[in-house]
């Protein structure tokens, strides 16, 4: 006679198993299994915010902001003071163009977390944008000294700096926030976040070739890296490698098809070729999306260069496009 094996007793995987599944797999940039892990303990706790505000921040990662949305709106619901999701539901609403809804959620996160650098790097820059660059760099300094190796605090500040008049100022951050991001990288060589980040600050710094490098091994990590595919476009159409650019801004579009700025930057490009019509359709997409593109202010926030911002300029100039402008804000 054999010998009866023992019995064995399943244990069923619990809400929190999945969610350390699921953060596993977010790491690892395996989004789509991350967002089934988040689905499944939502399943099994519907009222799981951290599930929520997870998954959210997947589905952000694969391009469905309203989705996350939902998500982050699901998660503050049933955790009222829940830091991360604001944090993250202001960013995406920055990106769907509700600045003053983005606002918001970026106060409620400091309120709740007075201690959150994220949040006060994330409104630094926001209030930048705005214009209000004196409350811009109080938040910056902020994020500084709740954490003195924030990389991209550094970088803000150092931009923000360079437009107050502050050069060496400006240079001085810069090359700490080089310093912070090159430690960043020995630590964790697969980041493109940090790889993204210091391909901006050394483009601030006039190193073009190397902010290309930077940018293109941030692509490499996770090839859907949506920004830095729109720079190296930014950079290009500077240079005058037009069709770069071009490529460049339709596979941000690809991957993000909502995303205001490469449509654009590509619908402007486009017009430079003479392909007008499509351009001027294109244009009113990108401004339907995001009205705050049409200021040439903004433009040179986000980095645009001169050449671009001429030839938008010469786009938003036309008679449709001035048609276009005039119902969308009116007097």
């Amino acid at each position: 006679m054999g010998v009866k094996p023992p019995d064995v007793v399943a244990t069923a995987l619990k809400p929190d198993d999945f969610l350390i599944k699921g953060n596993e797999k977010y790491e690892k940039k395996d989004f789509r299994g991350a967002l089934a892990d988040y689905s499944e303990a939502i399943k099994l706790d519907p009222n799981y915010a951290n599930a929520y505000g997870n998954r959210g921040a997947t589905r952000k990662e694969l391009g469905d902001k309203q989705g996350a949305l939902a998500d982050y709106n699901q998660a503050i619901k049933i955790n009222p003071n829940y830091a991360n999701a604001y944090g993250n539901r202001g960013a995406t609403r920055d990106e769907l163009g509700d600045k003053q809804g983005a606002l918001a959620d970026y106060n409620q996160a400091i309120k709740i977390n007075p201690n959150d650098a994220i949040a006060y790097n994330r409104r630094g820059y926001f209030r930048y944008e705005l214009g209000d660059k004196q409350g811009a760099i109080a938040d910056l300094n902020q994020a500084i000294i709740i954490n003195p190796n924030y990389a991209d605090a550094y970088n803000s500040r150092g931009y923000v700096r360079y437009e107050l008049g502050d050069k060496q100022g400006a240079i001085d951050d810069l090359n700490q926030a080089l310093a912070d991001y090159n430690q960043a990288i020995k630590i964790n060589p697969n980041d493109a976040q940090v790889y993204s980040g210091r391909g901006y600050a050394r483009y601030r710094l006039g190193d073009k070739q190397g902010a290309i490098d930077d940018l293109n091994q941030a692509i490499k990590i996770n090839p859907k890296y949506r920004d830095a595919i729109i720079f190296i476009g930014l950079i290009k159409y500077e240079d005058g490698d037009r069709e770069t650019a071009i490529k460049q801004w339709q596979e941000a579009i690809t991957i993000d098809p909502k995303s205001a700025e490469p449509l654009l930057a590509l619908s402007t490009a486009l017009h430079k070729k003479g392909q007008r019509q499509q351009a001027v359709n294109m244009a009113k997409q990108a401004l339907t999306l995001d009205k705050s593109f049409a200021d040439e202010a903004f433009l040179k926030k986000k980095l645009w260069g001169v050449r671009l911002i001429i030839d938008a300029k010469k786009l938003l100039a036309t008679p449709e496009m001035r048609e276009f402008l005039s119902k969308s804000n009116p007097t």
